[in-house]
C-alpha cells in the first residue's frame, strides 16, 4: 500500500526490536543465521540480513551503531554488498522477522513436506533438495516401494526425485505456506 501510494516509510532503530528477541525465538534467529552463511563467500550476520531484506523492500532505514563493528555493518557499502533475495528468501526472512518482533519462536517451523513412494512402484526413488544456486543435496536415498519420508522446508523450495538409474527425474515445488502441509506421491 505504502509503495503504490509513493509514501516512504522509515524505520528508526528496528534491530533493538527484532534482535533484543533473538532468545526468545531461537529457531527464528537460527534460520536467520543459516541464510546469512548461505549467501556468498562471506557469512552475513543475521543483523544484516535483516537490514538488506528492509532494504530490499524499499523501507528507508535509521540503524544505530554501539560499536565501530555495528557502524561498519549497518553501512550502505555493507548492506549493498549483500545479494538480492529470492522470492522464497523474502518470505523466510518476512516469517522470522515477524516471529522475534512478536517474541513467539515457530510453532511449525516451516512446511511439513511429505514424499511418498507409491505401492504400484517397484524400485527405490532418491529424493534432493535442489538449491537456490541449483545445487541437488540428497534428502533421502532408497525410499522403498510404499514408504514415505516427511521433511521441513520452505514455500517455494524444489525437490527433484530420481528413480535407481537416475534415468528418470521429476521435480516437485513446495506450493503451500509457512505452517501448512503439502504431500506428494511420486509416480515416475
Amino acid at each position: 500500500l505504502l509503495n503504490s501510494n509513493h509514501i516512504l516509510f522509515q524505520a528508526y532503530n528496528v534491530m533493538n526490536g527484532i534482535m533484543g528477541r533473538k532468545h526468545q525465538a531461537p529457531r527464528a534467529f537460527a534460520d536467520l543465521s543459516r541464510l546469512g552463511a548461505s549467501l556468498g563467500d562471506n557469512h552475513v550476520s543475521p543483523s544484516l540480513v535483516v537490514l538488506a531484506w528492509l532494504v530490499q523492500n524499499n523501507i528507508s532505514i535509521i540503524p544505530r551503531a554501539s560499536s565501530e563493528r555495528h557502524l561498519s555493518e549497518n553501512s550502505p557499502l555493507s548492506i549493498e554488498k549483500v545479494p538480492s533475495f529470492t522470492d522464497e528468501e523474502h518470505a523466510q526472512i518476512r516469517h522470522c522477522v515477524a516471529a522475534l518482533l512478536r517474541g513467539e519462536d515457530f510453532e511449525h517451523k516451516l512446511v511439513a513436506a511429505t514424499f511418498v513412494n507409491s505401492d504400484s512402484a517397484r524400485k527405490p526413488v532418491h529424493v534432493y533438495w535442489e538449491s537456490h544456486d541449483g545445487e541437488e543435496i540428497p534428502v533421502r536415498e532408497d525410499l522403498q516401494p510404499g514408504e514415505s519420508h516427511s521433511q521441513e522446508t520452505y514455500p517455494g523450495h524444489r525437490f527433484v526425485v530420481y528413480d535407481d538409474t537416475g534415468d528418470l527425474r521429476k521435480v516437485y515445488q513446495i506450493s503451500v505456506g509457512i505452517g501448512n502441509s503439502e504431500r506428494f506421491h511420486i509416480e515416475l
